[in-house]
């Protein structure tokens, strides 16, 4: 893989070099088919970096103008498991390669993502949580926006490790973007305390989880002395007493923000 990457980097240079411009179309499309339908991981994998260089050297319209995203997210949701594997490689390498650029095709490509958390295939799975974990990393405070409103939507699924993973996701935001995740924090909470009666044990532990991750963002003092107590009385109905009487002897000081009430209204 150390080769891949080293000829996907020298690729990208030399893609607006004599002719290749005109043939960018061909080589796209041969690239694709050979992700979407190669026969070995070796073919797949080269494959993936191939479009993330040609992409990265011809510029970030060629995502549009031949059609690679379509093609990812039909691949990632209706294809095979080999299909369905190498389109979240490519997805994985081109969030790597162009960062940033690639934040609002993620917002296109996010559901399909959701989607392959809960597939058959223990290797799409395994591709699926790569690929988001590579993407969540690399999420800028505006993406986080952006990508919000469908990883909420994701906890309505029937599916476990779909839920699971819309979690996980909002978990891992509070280290790439915690001030924007902050902001959010009214939409949030309430999804994941609903998340805690879940019949599944995973979903409740991962909602646990991340939301001791999440709380990590509130900057007000005195809500993050008791922070600890609130959020047993938000996962144990039993600590809710405990909570109520650490608020009523807690002497605030520092103005209570809506991060801050969004964990204090649900107790």
């Amino acid at each position: 893989e150390d080769v891949q990457s080293s000829v996907a980097l020298c690729l990208s240079k030399l893609m607006k070099k004599g002719r290749t411009q005109k043939r960018i179309a061909t080589l796209l499309n041969d690239l694709m088919n050979e992700c979407i339908d190669g026969s070995s991981l070796a073919s797949i994998r080269g494959a993936a970096y191939g479009i993330s260089a040609a992409v990265k050297g011809s510029g970030i319209a060629s995502l549009k103008k031949y059609e690679v995203v379509k093609r990812l997210e039909e691949a990632c949701t209706s294809g095979t498991p080999n299909s369905k594997e190498g389109s979240l490689f490519c997805i994985e390498l081109l969030s790597s390669r162009l960062g940033i650029l690639f934040e609002p095709y993620v917002i296109v490509l996010l559901p399909a993502l959701l989607k392959a958390f809960s597939d058959s295939n223990d290797y799409v799975r395994t591709a699926a949580d790569r690929t988001v974990g590579l993407i969540m990393g690399n999420l800028s405070g505006h993406g986080v926006k952006l990508v919000m409103p469908a990883v909420l939507n994701a906890f309505a699924e029937p599916e476990w490790r779909t839920k699971q993973a819309s979690i996980l996701m909002l978990g891992s935001m509070s280290h790439c973007a915690p001030k924007q995740l902050a902001k959010c924090l009214p939409q949030v909470v309430p999804k994941l305390t609903e998340a805690f009666s879940d019949t599944h044990p995973k979903v409740k532990n991962s909602a646990e989880e991340a939301l001791e991750e999440i709380c990590k963002v509130i900057k007000n003092p005195e809500i993050s002395s008791i922070s600890p107590i609130l959020l047993r009385a938000l996962t144990d109905a039993s600590g809710t007493l405990q909570a109520l009487e650490a608020l009523i002897s807690t002497e605030f000081v520092h103005a209570i923000d809506a991060p801050s009430l969004s964990i204090i209204i649900p107790v």
